[in-house]
């Protein structure tokens, strides 16, 4: 069963950007992260995204874990969509 949780942090931006907020969901060993609405309902799924930004002019920049010397993010919209990623094979 997963487990829900959400802090603050310094490499987050935890406050909510265009009506979004950044939540984590522990689920075992993964580590999900999403987005929610001010009622607490999921506004975008939560993923293997490793970091979350805050959305500006309807678009937040995302990354991924990513082993190595090789980065992986990307831009979503506010639906969860990726707009562009790096990593697009993915």
């Amino acid at each position: 069963m997963p487990e829900f949780f959400s802090y603050a942090n310094e490499l987050l931006d935890w406050r909510y950007s265009e009506g979004l907020v950044p939540f984590i969901v522990y689920y075992g060993e993964r580590t999900l992260h999403g987005y929610m609405n001010h009622q607490g309902k999921t506004a975008i799924e939560p993923s293997e995204i490793n970091l979350l930004g805050p959305f500006i002019g309807g678009i937040a920049r995302v990354e991924f874990y990513s082993p190595g010397p090789v980065e992986d993010y990307g831009y979503i919209d506010k639906r969860g969509r990726f707009i562009w990623r790096t990593n697009q094979e993915k």
